[in-house]
């Protein structure tokens, strides 16, 4: 062997072994055809574009699945709410007098505030003026002119008042003495939503029967906005 062919033989820098022919280092020289050659390539290609399209059906179908399943919630959804819609419609359908009720009983309840917005808890005021009456003093009758929302306020007994009367009281008692009337007007006043008290007449009258005589007194006395009650204002009942 010539020294060129022994050096070609030489793998990894170890001498090739004497009588093996060997090919190490000779350049390869593809000798198929180039049509066979093309159509290995075909073939390759063609096998990643059916491993494509059924990657490609494989995605259809699932999303084709999903929208079937979705499609099926949203009817199921559907009915649902077209069921809880006929229901609520039955229900409303109960209940169709309930809104002509509350506005009937709203414009009774507006009726109600204005006619008793000048509402006077008479009594307490009675009982006032008794417990205000000199000694040896009975009442014998009460007339009252009270306020009314269709009506003008009364007239003031007093012209230097500066409080409007929303009402009268008139009352006629007796006193076998000759009343203090002067202090019996100062306690009138010291009484929370009186103002003006006067005494119009006072005479000695004869007792039919009897023969005896006692003193007669007629007084009034305004009433004021502060003895109005406001039980019937809106804001009092929402209170209660």
């Amino acid at each position: 062997m010539s020294p060129v062919l022994q050096k070609q033989a030489t793998v990894k820098g170890k001498p090739a072994a004497p009588g093996r022919p060997t090919t190490a280092g000779l350049p390869q020289v593809n000798l198929l055809p180039p049509e066979i050659r093309a159509t290995r390539a075909l073939a390759t290609v063609k096998r990643w574009l059916v491993i494509a399209l059924v990657v490609v059906v494989a995605l259809v179908g699932a999303v084709y699945t999903f929208a079937l399943v979705d499609r099926g919630v949203a009817a199921d959804e559907l009915t649902e709410a077209d069921a809880e819609t006929i229901r609520l419609r039955d229900e409303e359908r109960k209940y169709a007098e309930v809104p002509q009720v509350l506005t009937a009983i709203a414009a009774t309840t507006d009726a109600r505030t204005v006619g008793m917005a000048q509402d006077v808890q008479w009594k307490s005021y009675i009982d006032a003026i008794a417990a205000v009456l000199p000694a040896d003093v009975t009442l014998d009758s009460f007339q009252i002119a009270g306020p009314s929302p269709l009506a003008a306020p009364s007239a003031v007994q007093d012209p230097l008042a500066t409080t409007p009367a929303v009402g009268t009281i008139t009352f006629a008692a007796r006193s076998a003495t000759l009343p203090k009337t002067a202090e019996w007007i100062d306690a009138l006043r010291t009484v929370p939503g009186f103002s003006s008290p006067w005494a119009s007449t006072m005479a000695i009258t004869a007792a039919e029967g009897s023969g005896t005589t006692y003193f007669s007194v007629q007084m009034s006395v305004d009433v004021t906005d502060a003895a109005l009650s406001h039980r019937y204002d809106p804001t009092v009942q929402e209170g209660n």
